[in-house]
């Protein structure tokens, strides 16, 4: 995809909003594939190909570099560390202890 189509369609649809926190969750391909065959009933981007995942990935995270307000995170485990750091992470941007 175009960055700039991306980005237009992301000013028609916030109308000027602008969030504070962005979480990108990156997850390994290994991860990915094995949660695709667990899935009971699929939809139509589960059909898209392992190359599109990986470069939609590609793009987020360097959309992402060098930006204070979004947070890169591995959500390639199954464990509630992830949700504890995104917790956290909202706890420390809304000044709650």
């Amino acid at each position: 995809m175009n960055k700039s189509f991306i980005d237009f369609i992301h000013r028609f649809i916030l109308q000027g909003i602008k969030p504070n926190i962005i979480f990108i969750l990156k997850v390994s391909s290994k991860t990915s594939k094995l949660r695709l065959k667990k899935r009971k009933t699929k939809n139509r981007y589960d059909n898209f190909s392992q190359s599109f995942y990986t470069k939609a990935q590609k793009s987020f995270l360097k959309i992402a570099k060098n930006k204070k307000d979004y947070f890169v995170l591995d959500s390639s485990s199954n464990n509630n560390d992830l949700e504890k750091k995104i917790f956290n992470i909202v706890c420390q941007k809304l000044k709650i202890k």
